[in-house]
């Protein structure tokens, strides 16, 4: 789940994670979540605003 909100004059850019396998796959997770809240900004034409990401995990699988 992602929602984008203009607050402050910044893009805050919220997402809710299910689940994710923290140690082996996050990184591609958290590059995927930033190509898309660049994206978002693009669509709705701001440019070179700061963009805050918060990144919430409901089930963290730490798995080695």
């Amino acid at each position: 789940m992602i929602h984008v909100l203009w607050r402050q004059n910044k893009l805050n850019v919220s997402a809710t994670l299910r689940s994710s396998n923290v140690s082996k796959t996050l990184w591609a997770d958290y590059e995927f979540l930033k190509i898309l809240a660049y994206e978002a900004a693009e669509k709705l034409e701001f440019k070179y605003i700061p963009i805050k990401l918060n990144l919430n995990i409901r089930s963290a699988h730490i798995i080695p």
